[in-house]
């Protein structure tokens, strides 16, 4: 039996300085820059109130935003996305960063977030594809197969889901 780590931690500094480190490019304006600065980037709808920040590797988790587009231009800070064409405002909930993952199990406990989106204890949100299991602090493994395939298996209840995106907070 493979011994099951849990690589995805707070404690564990590799992963933290990683995400952090990622995290910077982006999260450096949105932080540091007043309020009101905006940069203009260009956003694809993945789901609901999930976009991803075409040819980055950047996702914005929105508050009610119920505006579709592909590759549209949004004017971005740190509290609102606005829809250059439309003028629809959007209220930014976090700015997340794709993360990958040596392959291995993760031992980790996930609740369900919104549609297809699970949240970790550590921070990480996991991206899965019709995937219908609901529960909070669920003990789950997270599978990272060395060819790049995820997959997150709920320990309970025995389903298998597929994940399409891992992404750091």
């Amino acid at each position: 039996m493979t011994r099951i780590q849990s690589k995805i931690n707070p404690r564990n500094s590799q992963i933290v300085g990683f995400c952090n480190l990622a995290l910077a490019t982006l999260s450096v304006f949105a932080l540091s820059a007043p309020a009101s600065a905006k940069v203009v980037v260009n956003v694809t709808r993945k789901q609901s109130n999930l976009y991803k920040v075409d040819a980055q590797n950047f996702w914005i988790k929105t508050k009610y935003c119920y505006q579709y587009g592909y590759g549209e231009e949004v004017a971005l800070d740190r509290s609102d996305m606005v829809f250059l064409d439309s003028g629809t405002k959007c209220g930014v909930d976090e700015i997340l960063k794709e993360v990958d993952l040596q392959s291995g199990n993760y031992s980790i406990k996930v609740s369900h977030e919104d549609s297809d989106l699970y949240s970790t204890l550590e921070g990480v949100l996991l991206r899965t594809e019709s995937c219908f299991e609901y529960g909070y602090s669920e003990d789950a493994i997270l599978r990272v197969e060395s060819y790049g395939t995820v997959s997150l298996v709920f320990l309970d209840k025995g389903k298998k889901c597929n994940v399409s995106e891992v992404l750091s907070r």
